[in-house]
């Protein structure tokens, strides 16, 4: 989902926003074809959690905001990361935390967005333990 850069107060109002009561979003863009297609018209809400496989629309770095599928949630430093990526994307974009999340789409995601948002759990998860065992192997020896 591409959309026009939003600054911050631009922002925090829509969060308002949905604090009251669901917004309807049009979804720009192919990232998360085939599950949100383009042109679509989605309908978007505040959440006390969100659950790997859930999509979330992320306000990013420069104030556009888009739609990701979330993979992995952890805690680092005390805080809670979110890590998504589009259904479309090889790799999965950088961690964000909690103040940046819009909220996530309403409409069922199907059993094939929750396979593909625990896949990507067990893929980061597997890929994390890996670096680990292998630094940690580097500093032994």
């Amino acid at each position: 989902m591409n959309t026009p850069a939003m600054g911050a107060r631009g922002f925090a109002t829509l969060q308002a926003l949905l604090a009251e009561a669901p917004c309807q979003l049009r979804i720009h863009g192919t990232c998360m074809n085939p599950t949100i297609r383009h042109h679509q018209t989605v309908t978007v809400a505040r959440a006390r959690c969100y659950w790997p496989g859930d999509v979330l629309v992320v306000r990013a770095h420069d104030g556009r905001l888009y739609a990701h599928r979330l993979i992995l949630v952890y805690r680092r430093h005390g805080r809670w990361r979110y890590v998504t990526r589009a259904d479309t994307a090889a790799r999965a974009d950088t961690a964000l935390e909690r103040e940046r999340i819009l909220g996530r789409l309403m409409e069922p995601v199907g059993w094939r967005g929750r396979l593909l948002g625990w896949w990507g759990v067990g893929g980061l998860l597997g890929n994390y333990l890996h670096r680990k065992i292998r630094s940690r192997n580097t500093q032994i020896q």
